[in-house]
C-alpha cells in the first residue's frame, strides 16, 4: 500500500486517475511479491538437482510456543523408577510415551496421563531381550523393536510385551551393525554400518549408509552413504570430519516417505530423497558456523581418547575447529505430519532471551525457510534432549546428550571439574 500512500489523489485529474490506478496496483503487487521472494528460498538447478537456497532470515519471522508440563517420571523424587541411560523417546498419536533405557535394556510404557503401564524388553539373549541396543522403533501397528549395535539384529515385541519373531539385516558382506531407525507409515528406514576386512593386516573398509527395508529385513532403496578405509598399522589418525557416525543419526523420514539427511558436518544442507532412493532436492540455508571453544575441543578430544583407551596402536586425533551444524547427539531433524521440517542446529540454544530453551528452524514442504519457532521452557539447551511425541506433545530429557556420549562414546559423559548430573528423568509437556 506504500504507493497509494505516497500519491495525493486529490490533485490528479479523473481521466489520468483512471489510467494510473491499474498501473499502481500492478506496481504494488510487484513490490509485494518482490519482498516475499527476497525472503523465500530461491530454487536453482546444480548438476541436475534442485537446490532451495534460503537466506538467514525466515519469511514469516519468529513464533513463540510455550510448554505446559503434564507429568514427569524418574528424577530425584521418583522412588519407583530409576533410569540409567535414556537414549530414545517414542510417542504415538494417542499420547502413549515409550522411554528406552539403554543401560538396562528396558522400554517403559507410559499412558497419556503419565501412569506407568508396563516395562517391555529386558537384558539377555532370549526372545524379547537385548543387550545395549542402539535405538528404539515404534511400528505403525504398535509393535516395538530394539536395534542391536552389532550383528544387525532387530528384536521385536507386541504392544502387550509378547515376543515377535526377530530377524537380522544381512548384506552380501555379512551382517550390518544397526545404529538408528524410524518406522513411519510403512516406511522402515535404518542407519547401518558395514565393516569389511581388506587383504592387508589391520586394514578395513567401513561403509555407513541410510536405507529402507521391508519388515523382513530386505533392502529396498539406499539413500545417503559414506565410505572410508582405515589402516591401523600405518599412522592411524582419527579425523572427526571422517570418523564420526553423524550420518547415521542425522536423518528423519516424512509422512510421504521422503528421507531427509544432514550429510555434512560443516554445511547447512539437507538432502531430501524420494522413497525410491533418488535425490529429490537439497535444502540450504545461509548459516555462520559456530567456532568451537577450547573447552569444547578438549572435551571432544577426551571423548575420542576414551573410545580408543584400549587401542594397542599409536593414535593421532584431529578435531574440527567448528561445531557440527547439526549435532548428532541432539538428533536434530524432525518432519511433522504436515510435512514441515524442524531443524535444531548448533546455534539453536545460543543467545536466547530469558525463558526460551531453544529455537528451531522451520521449512515448509517445498524447502522454504518460513519461520523460526522459539520454545519457551526451562532447561539447558546444551545438554537436554527434546522429542516430539505425538500430537502437540513434547518430551524433555535433561542430560540427554551426555547419555548419548556415554552410550556411543565408550565412557561416562561427565568430565573432571563438572557438576554431577541429576538423576535421569523425562518430562512430558503439552504445546500451548
Amino acid at each position: 500500500m506504500l504507493f497509494f500512500n505516497l500519491v495525493d489523489w486529490s490533485r490528479i485529474p479523473g481521466k489520468i486517475k483512471r489510467l494510473s490506478l491499474p498501473l499502481l496496483v500492478c506496481l504494488t503487487l510487484i513490490s509485494v511479491l518482490g519482498s516475499m521472494n527476497a525472503l523465500a528460498g530461491q530454487q536453482v538447478i546444480i548438476d541436475g538437482t534442485p537446490h532451495i537456497q534460503n537466506g538467514s532470515t525466515p519469511s514469516q519471522g519468529i513464533e513463540e510456543i510455550s510448554l505446559r508440563e503434564l507429568w514427569r517420571a524418574g528424577g530425584e523424587e521418583d522412588s519407583e523408577i530409576i533410569f540409567g541411560l535414556i537414549c530414545q523417546i517414542r510417542g504415538d498419536q494417542e499420547g502413549n510415551v515409550y522411554v528406552y533405557d539403554a543401560q538396562f535394556s528396558h522400554v517403559h510404557h507410559y499412558a497419556p496421563d503419565g501412569e506407568l503401564v508396563q516395562t517391555l524388553f529386558g537384558q539377555g539373549e532370549g526372545p524379547g531381550e537385548m543387550r545395549r541396543g542402539s535405538d528404539l522403533l515404534l511400528h505403525p501397528n504398535g509393535d516395538l523393536s530394539l536395534l542391536a549395535s552389532f550383528g544387525g539384529k532387530i528384536v521385536t515385541v507386541a504392544p502387550n510385551g509378547d515376543p515377535r519373531p526377530s530377524h537380522a539385516i544381512e548384506t552380501e558382506n555379512g551382517f550390518s551393525n544397526l545404529y538408528s531407525g524410524l518406522h513411519r507409515q510403512g516406511n522402515l528406514i535404518l542407519g547401518c554400518k558395514e565393516s569389511i576386512q581388506l587383504d592387508r593386516d589391520m586394514a578395513s573398509r567401513h561403509l555407513s549408509y541410510i536405507a529402507s527395508f521391508t519388515d523382513d529385513g530386505e533392502e529396498i532403496a539406499r539413500f545417503a552413504q559414506k565410505e572410508r578405509e582405515i589402516d591401523y598399522l600405518n599412522n592411524f589418525t582419527f579425523r572427526e570430519s571422517e570418523a564420526l557416525e553423524d550420518l547415521l543419526f542425522n536423518f528423519t523420514v516424512g509422512p510421504d516417505g521422503r528421507v531427509y539427511s544432514f550429510t555434512s558436518q560443516n554445511e547447512y544442507a539437507i538432502s531430501v530423497y524420494n522413497p525410491d532412493g533418488s535425490l529429490d532436492r537439497i535444502i540450504e540455508r545461509e548459516f555462520t558456523p559456530l567456532p568451537r571453544s577450547a573447552k569444547s575441543k578438549s572435551r571432544m578430544e577426551a571423548l575420542v581418547e576414551r573410545r580408543f583407551r584400549t587401542f594397542p596402536f599409536d593414535l593421532s586425533i584431529e578435531i574440527e575447529d567448528i561445531e557440527p551444524t547439526v549435532n548428532w547427539l541432539h538428533r536434530g531433524l524432525h518432519v511433522d505430519d504436515d510435512g514441515y521440517l524442524w531443524v535444531r542446529h548448533s546455534r539453536s540454544g545460543l543467545d536466547q532471551k530469558e525463558g526460551i530453551l531453544l529455537t528451531y528452524d522451520l521449512f515448509d514442504p517445498s524447502g522454504h525457510f518460513v519461520k523460526q519457532v522459539a520454545v519457551a521452557c526451562e532447561g539447558n539447551a546444551l545438554y537436554d534432549g527434546l522429542f516430539f511425541a505425538g500430537e502437540n506433545r513434547v518430551i524433555r530429557v535433561p542430560g540427554f546428550t551426555d547419555a548419548m556420549r556415554t552410550h556411543f562414546g565408550g565412557g561416562q559423559g561427565g568430565f573432571e571439574g563438572e557438576a554431577e548430573p541429576d538423576a535421569p528423568e523425562v518430562i512430558c509437556y503439552q504445546i500451548q
